[in-house]
Order: C-alpha cells, then structure tokens, then sequence
C-alpha cells in the first residue's frame, strides 16, 4: 500500500536536497515531529495519522514540486477512503491466489 508513497518520497527527499532545505521549511518539520512524537505510544489515532501526513506533505512541498505534492497529496486521500474497503477485501482474497490493487483516475497505482 505504501509502495507508490514510498517512492515518490525518496524521489522527492532527492529534489529536496538539490534545492535546499529553507529555515522555514525545516522549523515546521521539527514542530509536526514533536507533534507526532507525543502521539507514538497512543493507539493509532485520527490526529496521528494527521501529523504523519503533515509532515510527509511538508518535506514534499520543500522540494518545489507541485506535481508531486498533488500526487502524494491524493494518493493519501484515495488510502483513507479506500482502507476499510481494502482491508475487507484483502481478508476475503487472502486465501486465494488473486490480489487486488487501487488505481487513481489516471491509473497510478496507489495501493
């Protein structure tokens, strides 16, 4: 499920570090870390996930790519509609030899 956002992070952890890292940018990364950090040893939380989000997405706008930000942004957003349906899902295949995947409009795979 976290392949595609996977790659597009190192993708853009790259483009990033080619334009640098603003002061700014960086600041709010270490306030959504604390964030996030007091949230770890909580269940999975709504707001957790949140601040997960916010910091993935901020790293991606540091690299000046809209188009990934864009993309990552509504990869993030198809997962959490989609996880109850694939979690279903993925319990009802798994004893067989199918697997299913969730593409966007534009046939990307995103889980």
């Amino acid at each position: 499920m976290y392949g595609t956002r996977e790659a597009l992070e190192v993708y853009q952890l790259g483009r990033t570090f080619e334009v640098g890292v603003p002061a700014e940018g960086l600041r709010r990364l270490v306030e959504v870390n604390k964030r996030y950090h007091s949230m770890i040893k909580q269940n999975l939380s709504r707001d957790r996930l949140m601040a997960d989000r916010e910091f993935h997405m901020t790293l991606a706008a540091m690299s000046g790519n809209q188009y990934l930000c864009r993309t990552l942004d509504a990869s993030a957003a198809l997962r959490h509609v989609a996880a109850p349906v694939l979690d279903d899902l993925a319990r009802t295949i798994a004893p067989t030899r199918y697997f299913s995947v969730l593409t966007d409009a534009a046939g990307i795979v995103v889980a």
